[in-house]
């Protein structure tokens, strides 16, 4: 989709615009959920695509057990049960360890996402980068969630919130945060500024923020 120029918004009135940017808006939210249909598809066609290699490994050694069991072989029975055992365990693991990095996968998804938030719309890509840097996901005894936030190889925070408030104060994340004046970079508009390119786009921001889709 392409992007909006000055030329698009010349001799347009107030309504006009609005539907511009309310086509825009449902374009995006479209794509968006395109996007979540086919990464869903992916992943189920995944968990299949392993199931069914796992079907076959256990039918595979189902008829490597019968096939000794019909010779007599009581030597290749018990070897074939010793490598059976072993090949399970090894299964187990790597199951537990896949759902352990898909558990922790989306719970750092879910923090990044909240913690973006906080990012200026310029500087989403350098915010991105340094939050995903500094936070650790581990996990309680009760398998909860922890969230620990280092910087320069020291724990800063060991929440959310007050990883919030640390980088407030910090001078390096005040570059990349909202409404925060450093060199440019974080600076709010005037909440006097008129003209209805700017009220459009103040419009379209909201309604983009409403619908779960950054800018």
């Amino acid at each position: 989709m392409s992007e909006f120029t000055a030329a698009d918004f010349e001799g347009k009135t107030p309504e006009e615009l609005m539907v511009m940017a309310n086509e825009r808006v449902n374009g995006l939210v479209t794509n968006r959920d395109s996007f979540r249909t086919e990464k869903e598809a992916a992943a189920l066609k995944a968990q299949e695509a392993l199931q069914q290699a796992e079907d076959t490994r256990k039918a595979l050694q189902l008829a490597e057990e019968e096939k000794l069991k019909l010779a007599g072989d009581m030597e290749g029975l018990k070897s074939h049960y010793e490598k059976v055992n072993a090949e399970d365990k090894a299964a187990l693991k790597a199951a537990a360890e896949t759902a352990q990095n898909a558990l922790m996968s989306r719970d750092k998804t879910e923090v990044m996402s909240e913690l973006m938030q906080m990012a200026h719309s310029d500087m989403g890509y350098h915010a991105k980068l340094m939050f995903s840097n500094a936070l650790e996901i581990g996990y309680n005894d009760d398998n909860v969630a922890t969230h620990t936030f280092k910087h320069d190889g020291e724990v800063v925070a060991d929440s959310i919130e007050s990883f919030k408030g640390w980088a407030a104060e910090n001078s390096e994340y005040k570059k990349v945060l909202k409404g925060v004046d450093s060199g440019g970079a974080g600076v709010t508009q005037s909440s006097g500024a008129s003209g209805s390119g700017n009220t459009v786009q103040s419009r379209l921001s909201q309604r983009l923020k409403a619908q779960g889709i950054n800018q």
